[in-house]
């Protein structure tokens, strides 16, 4: 059997496979790099190094006996509400409490916001 014309061009056809998938790769490498936010957190040495008295903090408010719970809220289409509460170790609700919260978007900082909650 003897070969068709057309089959000088396979060789080619597995450069230009290589060649596209080099191509995509490189279109690939474009994307994560041009679309990295650079989440990175602020002095992640020190804070590692004061570790113990995040713990030392926790252990003291867990022997305070306090408890919370938040909950986000729908009342509306398009209305988000967050609610806190703080009990003290009776279960009876902590009132003049100040609370702030952060919401936080890990992958998107800029978005980032805190808001002080009011007491109901």
């Amino acid at each position: 059997m003897s070969a068709r014309p057309s089959d000088r061009f396979i060789p080619w056809y597995f450069v230009l496979f290589f060649c596209m998938l080099a191509a995509v790769f490189t279109w690939f490498v474009y994307l994560a790099h041009s679309t990295y936010p650079g989440v990175v957190t602020d002095n992640a040495y020190d804070k590692g190094l004061k570790y113990n008295t995040v713990i030392s903090r926790d252990d003291a408010q867990a022997k305070l006996g306090w408890s919370s719970a938040i909950e986000i809220l729908y009342p509306a289409p398009g209305d988000i509400r967050l609610s806190f509460a703080l009990k003290d170790k009776n279960g009876n609700p902590m009132a003049g409490a100040v609370v702030t919260a952060t919401i936080a978007r890990p992958a998107r900082q800029a978005l980032d916001f805190t808001a002080k909650l009011t007491e109901l």
